[in-house]
């Protein structure tokens, strides 16, 4: 069981969708994610736990953010542009 944190802030919901994609494809554990908004210009809205600041924070309170919603005890922190393969 681990909760993937992902920040995110501007990045184009493209990259973020094949992100997700990604993970879905190659994570084979119980798993959750949350994705971070960093008060992106607009707002994300993806199905799913996404979580928005309404001030930009930076990365690192985004990932703070992610972390104390967390479920489980293992984390996975990785940007909105990480692909697997």
């Amino acid at each position: 069981m681990i909760s993937i944190i992902i920040p995110y802030h501007n990045e184009g919901k493209d990259f973020i969708k094949a992100t997700l994609k990604s993970l879905e494809d190659t994570i084979n554990v119980e798993h959750e994610i949350i994705i971070v908004d960093d008060c992106s210009g607009v707002p994300l809205k993806l199905n799913g736990q996404v979580i928005r600041h309404e001030k930009n924070k930076g990365v690192g309170a985004a990932f703070d953010t992610g972390v104390k919603r967390a479920k489980y005890d293992r984390l996975f922190l990785i940007g909105s542009d990480v692909r697997f393969i």
